[in-house]
């Protein structure tokens, strides 16, 4: 997976994230830290990385840069912060900066959010920030050091996140839409993976040449079709058969290939919760402004379900605002159910959109 580059300009289009953080309650430009100045802060007790941290492998081990190279990245650290008063009081002023702000989030983080912009054609847009105490701080590394953001409270990074994933433009007649996960999936084999429309019909000739020659072939190719009939999917018009036009909105953006995924890994939380369950993850597709909520639910009876909603914006920020927040083992999100993905791929698209 492609990630874009941390010292590259803000992104103009209103259906790509800005980058390297959100324009308007924005993260800053991200600001270098070379190994010099983070192993200065090491030596003058600024920074304390924990394990989980992602600071934490930059600095362990023994100490690479000249010592006279550490001092001299220190100084043009707290000069370029305005920081110049003595010792004690220069330690202060360093932790109440915006950067000191930023280190205590990032060496000790509750999670991580992967915010991922996935548009066919294009380079996947990939963010990753740091949360703890409310506080959402933006992060990269490479050759040259480590990259980071200003902190922002992850209340503006929710509203960030609201204007890009609400649907401003959906038909009113779009509430919701729930398939059988193998329905699903051999809907889209069926038109997806030839380049068909949900509009378009396919035939019961196509279907066959689909499959392996043989003498029960045509009969094979009717049972598939007698699936998707049998749940309404598609409907016969002539020789031909066509996807019931009610379901055609919801598969055209599934299968649109855009997709923006949202997902927390836990790293650590407060003493008085229990282990936070594994990564919670919310996954939406189609493009800016006409995005819908993919997610894999469990029936009453236990039956899976791949369940598309077009959520409210007033459900999505409940929704995203529990994202940024740990949860407790055992508790339920009861009226914010989010996106439990059956695939563990580092891959920003699951099972049930990535239908190549």
């Amino acid at each position: 997976m492609t990630q874009s580059s941390p010292s590259s300009g803000p992104a103009s289009s209103p259906d790509t994230f800005p980058n390297p953080g959100p324009a308007d309650r924005s993260f800053s430009l991200p600001r270098l830290l070379s190994l010099a100045t983070l192993e200065w802060l090491m030596e003058q007790g600024s920074l304390d990385p924990q394990p989980h941290s992602p600071l934490y492998g930059l600095v362990q081990g023994p100490r690479i840069s000249a010592p006279s190279q550490r001092a001299r990245a220190g100084e043009e650290l707290l000069a370029s912060l305005g920081v110049r008063d003595r010792r004690g009081a220069r330690s202060f002023r360093f932790k109440a900066s915006w950067l000191g702000r930023a280190l205590s989030v990032l060496a000790n983080p509750e999670a991580r959010l992967r915010i991922a912009l996935v548009v066919p054609g294009q380079a996947p847009i990939i963010h990753s920030l740091f949360v703890r105490d409310g506080r959402a701080v933006y992060s990269e590394s490479d050759l040259e050091g480590f990259y980071l953001s200003e902190p922002l409270a992850t209340s503006d990074l929710v509203e960030f996140l609201l204007a890009t994933v609400s649907s401003r433009a959906l038909p009113r007649e779009l509430e919701a839409l729930c398939l059988l996960p193998e329905v699903y999936e051999l809907s889209s084999v069926l038109w997806k993976k030839r380049g068909k429309a949900a509009s378009d019909p396919i035939s019961l000739r196509e279907v066959e040449n689909l499959l392996e020659s043989g003498p029960h072939r045509r009969n094979a190719a009717l049972e598939l079709l007698g699936v998707l009939l049998e749940v309404g999917l598609i409907e016969p018009v002539g020789s031909r058969y066509f996807i019931t036009e009610s379901f055609r909105p919801w598969l055209d953006l599934v299968w649109s290939g855009q997709v923006v995924e949202i997902e927390r890994t836990p790293l650590a939380q407060p003493a008085e919760l229990e282990a936070e369950p594994t990564g919670q993850r919310m996954i939406f597709a189609g493009p800016a402004g006409r995005r819908i909520l993919c997610e894999d639910i469990v029936a009453s009876a236990g039956e899976p379900l791949v369940l598309l909603t077009r959520p409210t914006r007033c459900d999505l920020k409940v929704r995203l605002s529990r994202l940024m927040r740990p949860l407790a083992a055992g508790a339920t999100a009861q009226g914010a159910q989010v996106a439990r993905m059956a695939d563990a791929s580092e891959e920003p698209l699951n099972r049930l959109i990535d239908i190549n």
